[in-house]
Parts: C-alpha cells; structure tokens; sequence
C-alpha cells in the first residue's frame, strides 16, 4: 500500500483533506485498502454481509455489497453532493414514481466524510452501452427519461430542503463566477469572451414562480436499464448530488440533451416527447439552455465540447447551441 493510504488500514480517513488530496483517496479504487473503512462503518450499523468490493467508477468511493446493496463514501469537499442525496432519498421514498429510485438505507458520518448506503437497483449502468444501442432503443430510454423528469417535478414538495434558494440568486450566483469558473478550466479563448453578452442575452426570465426538485444530471452515467421484449426499459435513476430546487424546469433538460442525443435530434425530440414538453422556436430554446449550461454549477465545458461529435470546431455558442440540443 502507499504511505498516503496507510490511513486506511487503521479504518480512518483524513479529516481536512485537500481538494487534490480527496481526488487522490477516491480516484484510489483498491478494495484491499478501503476494506478496514468500509468494515467499520457496516460494523457501526450491525449490517451483515458477504462481500464487499470497491467499483471503478464515480467521483466517490463507491462499493458493492453482496450485489444487493451500495455503499457510497463522498470527501468533506464535496460534502454537499452527499447531504443533497441523503435529502433526495428520504423525501423520495414515499413518492410513486413509476421509475425506482434507490431506498436510503443508513447514513453517518466518518471523519467528516459523508456516507451512505443505499439499496442497488436493477438493470445496468447506460453509460457503457449507450453507444451500442441503436437510435430506436436511444429514444426508447429517451422517451422514458423524460417521463422520469416530468414525474420529478411534479412531485408535490412537503418539505423545505436545506439547500433551496431563491432562483434569481441562484441564477446572479452562476452568473457572477461563471467566466472566471470557464477560464480555470482552460475554455478557448474566442468562446471564453462570448459568455458575458451571451447569458446576458439568453438567460431570459424564470417562467414560473413555482419551484420543482430537479436532478439535473439525468445521463447515461446516472440512469440503469435493462431489456425487455418490448425493447429497452428505464429500470432506475441514480446519484442526486447535483439536486437543485428551482423555477425553470428547462435546467433538468440540458444534461440529457447534451449526453443522450449526442447530436441526433430524434433521440433529443424523444426526451421532450416523454416529458410532454413543446418547443414554440427551436433558436431561442436551444440558446436558453445553452445560457443554462454555461450558468451550470457543475460541469467541463471542454469534455463536453470534445464527447458531442462536431462541437470541437465551433465557434460561437449559438453553433454548439444547435449540436448540444438538436431539434432540426
């Protein structure tokens, strides 16, 4: 083991980590080093399992227990993402939606590290298979994610989540960091200077003054799925971290398009179609969430601009605009 995880092996972890000391702890995904952490805490909460293994994906240390049950360990960091999941869950657990989202089952704290385990959900994660289906089943999952959206956001909110502000904040907030968030990230120069005029421009007004529970991260990464003899079936959403509270629900949409449709407007037409939701001029719609994902709290504008095919070369954001959301 390496002398910065020994940590571990004393089932302990870092109080006060750095934001590049936390990447390292969870980008390191070696069952045998997080096994002592991952005792404790199921020992903490008289939970009997079998097996235990770390997987090797996420932003967090993320493990399978006995293939039933999920335990996700989230750094001080980031600590919100894991609060905004622990709230999602609970207050979701007695809605109906027709699309299962996982059962809270305990959570704690270690170190200042947020846990929780929930149960796992049925199906397989899109992310790696979703170039491997074909545009039929693209839009099947489409459609039906977009029904999971509309769900969401009619669900009648009994309670006041802790991290619920008001949208036109919000929206001044992400407006205020949103250049000096871009240019950390090394966005191109000629498109870094076109994002004051363009969110002044097309972030517009909030529709409604009644505020929705959004996910805001419903992609492939997030969503689980399974066939059918009827075809792909959307089996479970995941990861709440990214939840907000707000009064447009067009900032649910901007995710999938970009990461479902990948382009293809037929698969982005289907999301809308699902959600029941109609488009009155495709130009301003395509800009507003485009206004939306430079605003976006979260998220690399330059993967984004390398993972949809044809985004790379552009140069204005009203040309990505129309690749990141397509219609026509």
């Amino acid at each position: 083991m390496d002398n910065q995880f020994e940590i571990l092996s004393d089932a302990q972890l870092p109080s006060n980590p750095s934001y590049e000391q936390a990447c390292v702890f969870v980008d390191h995904k070696e069952t045998q080093d997080w096994l002592p952490v991952l005792q404790r805490i199921l020992r903490v909460h008289d939970w009997e399992y079998q097996s235990v293994k770390v997987l090797r994906d996420g932003a967090n240390i993320v493990a399978d227990i006995d293939g039933k049950f999920v335990l996700k360990i989230v750094p001080p960091n980031w600590n919100e993402q894991g609060l905004k999941e622990i709230e999602c869950l609970s207050f979701l657990r007695n809605s109906s939606g027709k699309i299962p989202t996982p059962a809270l089952l305990f959570f704690g704290e270690l170190n200042q590290w947020t846990y929780i385990c929930m149960t796992q959900l049925e199906g397989e994660g899109l992310w790696d298979i979703w170039s491997e289906l074909n545009e039929e089943e693209q839009c099947q999952l489409a459609y039906q994610t977009g029904q999971f959206a509309q769900s969401l956001h009619q669900t009648s909110i009994t309670k006041t989540f802790s991290f619920e502000q008001d949208w036109h904040t919000f929206l001044a907030q992400q407006r205020q960091g949103c250049y000096a968030n871009r240019k950390r990230q090394g966005l191109k120069e000629n498109l870094l200077e076109q994002i004051p005029s363009f969110i002044e421009k097309y972030t517009g007004e909030s529709p409604e003054s009644k505020y929705y529970l959004m996910h805001t991260d419903l992609h492939p990464g997030n969503l689980m799925g399974r066939r059918t003899s009827q075809g792909w079936e959307l089996s479970g959403v995941i990861d709440f971290g990214d939840a907000v509270m707000g009064a447009d629900i067009r900032f649910d949409f901007a995710t999938s398009g970009i990461f479902m449709a990948l382009g293809n407007a037929s698969v982005f037409r289907a999301f809308l179609a699902g959600y029941g939701f109609t488009v009155l001029n495709h130009r301003d719609f395509q800009y507003h969430l485009m206004a939306l994902s430079l605003l976006r709290h979260t998220g690399e504008l330059n993967f984004l601009l390398s993972h949809v095919p044809g985004c790379d070369q552009l140069g204005t954001w009203e040309d990505i605009a129309q690749v990141f959301f397509p219609l026509d």
